[in-house]
């Protein structure tokens, strides 16, 4: 009889516990996190030369009715990774502070989310700019458990070099005023994809190399002396061509001559940049140079033929050549060389010289035909007529 009692009061016992277990169960909130999204968001300069930030960004939802705590992720590729394994969680909202820094297959704790609440993680995986960099699995655990998993495929960097950095240092005249060929940039794509966006930004800084020669070149009070060609170029930046896989292409950059008459040596640093990633650096010395006083400048030259019965001899045939310095100042040591048809095939040439002409001065010669010994052949007023002088002596 005990035995039949003590029996029938387990089997009560049971039961309660059995629906107090299902009622608990019923009445606790269901949690559930899935891994909503993880993109990739591109790319940054790193603490150093020669590395690049991979930024992407994880997002969490707890669809469930109950909060979920620890939860941590753990980031793994499907290869070796021997350098570049750390990676750094910083907030998701301005300022970017770091959070916590981990290494690669090392958990990252993110901490607890609640019911129905969607948050972002952000993350930065450093790298060279030479690393290709393999896609990334994220799992997703709450204390300890597997929740979820996603990968994200990193879009290849951009590995663009500079290939030739060169001082051309080239004075030279046109029809506006001196100009000056200051550099060649040479710039090749080493990847695989198409790289755009790119633009270089100069950077200039005063050297210690002394001028060997303090002889300077005389002042013309057009110009400014205190206009020193590094100020104007330090901080610039210009957009570069794009370019494709293999690709190389040059940038060259000029400037006009408003006003340095003397070059002082001073660096000259190109940072190569996509979407402000830093991909190269490069730096060359611009040198002292005093070409720029000696730059050779065009004048304006015409010829015609001239048949007028007021010159010496009426019957001769004349050559009128005008020229004209329309440069803002004075040339110096001028030739102006003529060439017209003296017979079917060929061209007589002849040259004659100016000490120096004035801005904006115009000035003219005639001279005889017979004088220059030639018959003009066809017609006589078609002639080619160049004429040039330097800034300085």
């Amino acid at each position: 009889m005990k035995i039949t009692t003590l029996a029938a009061v387990a089997v009560v016992a049971l039961l309660i516990v059995g629906v107090l277990f299902s009622l608990n169960f019923g009445l606790t909130p269901k949690s559930h996190v899935e891994i909503t999204s993880i993109t990739s968001t591109g790319t940054s300069s790193g603490s150093s030369y020669g590395v690049v930030n991979v930024l992407f960004v994880l997002n969490l939802t707890n669809t469930g009715a109950g909060n979920v705590d620890n939860l941590t992720v753990t980031f793994s590729t499907n290869r070796t990774i021997e350098n570049n394994r750390q990676l750094i969680c910083t907030n998701s909202t301005s300022p970017s502070d770091h959070v916590t820094k981990f290494e690669m297959g090392q958990p990252c704790l993110l901490g607890d989310l609640k019911a129905k609440e969607t948050k972002d993680f952000m993350f930065c995986w450093a790298v060279g700019f030479d690393f290709d960099a393999p896609a990334l699995t994220a799992t997703l655990k709450s204390n300890e458990a597997i929740v979820d998993q996603a990968t994200i495929t990193i879009p290849p960097i951009p590995k663009v070099k500079i290939t030739n950095f060169t001082c051309l240092g080239v004075w030279h005249g046109t029809r506006l005023g001196g100009l000056l060929d200051l550099f060649s940039l040479s710039y090749t794509n080493l990847g695989a994809a198409d790289v755009e966006n790119l633009t270089v930004t100069l950077n200039t800084s005063r050297t210690n190399e002394k001028d060997t020669d303090p002889q300077y070149p005389t002042l013309n009070p057009d110009y400014n002396p205190y206009y020193f060609l590094d100020e104007i170029i330090n901080g610039e930046t210009h957009r570069l061509e794009s370019v494709k896989e293999s690709e190389t292409k040059t940038f060259e950059k000029s400037y006009w001559d408003v006003g340095f008459l003397l070059i002082e040596p001073f660096a000259l640093t190109a940072t190569l940049k996509s979407d402000e990633t830093i991909l190269d650096q490069a730096t060359i010395i611009i040198p002292i140079s005093r070409e720029r006083s000696y730059a050779k400048l065009p004048l304006s030259v015409v010829g015609e033929r001239l048949d007028n019965s007021t010159l010496p001899h009426p019957d001769g045939l004349y050559i009128k050549i005008s020229y004209t310095n329309f440069q803002p100042y004075t040339l110096y040591d001028c030739e102006i060389t003529v060439k017209y048809l003296e017979n079917d095939s060929n061209y007589r040439i002849f040259e004659f010289s100016e000490s120096q002409i004035e801005p904006l001065q115009e000035k003219n010669r005639i001279f005889s035909v017979d004088s220059l010994g030639s018959n003009i052949y066809g017609n006589p007023n078609a002639f080619i007529c160049v004429g040039y002088g330097y800034l300085g002596r």
